[in-house]
């Protein structure tokens, strides 16, 4: 497996429900994979989670 399909693998396992709801319907419309998996991605919201874990 080469390193941009372990990064894929790595968002995707990481994605909650409605991420994986919204990269699929992209996917079903023709986005390709690699645009679909980074606009359903939401990094910024993990990284406020983490933030607000941390000031709790």
């Amino acid at each position: 497996m080469d390193d941009k399909t372990k990064d894929r693998l790595v968002r995707v396992l990481d994605m909650d429900e409605t991420e994986l709801r919204a990269a699929m319907i992209a996917v079903a419309n023709g986005i390709s994979v690699d645009e679909a998996i980074d606009g359903a991605y939401n990094y910024m919201r993990r990284e406020a989670m983490k933030l607000q874990l941390i000031t709790e």
